[in-house]
C-alpha cells in the first residue's frame, strides 16, 4: 500500500478515537475547525476506494457465478450437440469476462498500493479453458 494511502487510512481510522484529555477535546474545537473539513474528505476518499472495490469485487462474482452456470450446462448437455458448441462459445465469452473483471479488481488494487493478490486469486478461481471436442 502507498505511504500516503496507508497514512490517509490510518487516520480515518484513528479519527474515531477520543482525544485523551479535555485539553486536546478544546484544542480540537477550538483551533482546529478546518481540520474537521479535511478529515471529512479524507474518510470520503477512504469510503470510496473501498466502495470502489466492492463494486469491482461484485462484478467479479456476478461473472464467476455466470461462468460456472454456463460450465454447469455444458457438462450437462450431450456431446458433440450443437447446443454443447453453442454453450461452449458462451462459456469461453463468459470466461473471459470474467478474467477482465479479475484484472481490473487487480489493477484497483495496484493502484492503491495492494500488491499482493494471493488471497484475491484464492477466492476467486477462473475456470479453465474447456477441452477440444
Amino acid at each position: 500500500m502507498t505511504d500516503r494511502i496507508r497514512e490517509l487510512l490510518s487516520r480515518v481510522g484513528a479519527q474515531g478515537d477520543a482525544p485523551a484529555t479535555e485539553q486536546e477535546r478544546e484544542l480540537r474545537e477550538r483551533v482546529l475547525p478546518a481540520a474537521r473539513g479535511l478529515q471529512s474528505v479524507e474518510r470520503e476518499i477512504a469510503r470510496e476506494i473501498a466502495s470502489s472495490l466492492g463494486r469491482a469485487g461484485s462484478k467479479l462474482e456476478g461473472a464467476l457465478e455466470r461462468v460456472h452456470a454456463t460450465l454447469a450446462a455444458v457438462q450437462a448437455a450431450s456431446p458433440g450437440s450443437a447446443e454443447r458448441r453453442a454453450l461452449l462459445e458462451r462459456y469461453e465469452g463468459e470466461r473471459e469476462h470474467a478474467e477482465r473483471r479479475l484484472r481490473d479488481l487487480l489493477i484497483q488494487r495496484e493502484a492503491i498500493g495492494l500488491r499482493n493478490h494471493a488471497d484475491v486469486r484464492r477466492r476467486y478461481v477462473i475456470p479453465p479453458r474447456p477441452a477440444s471436442e
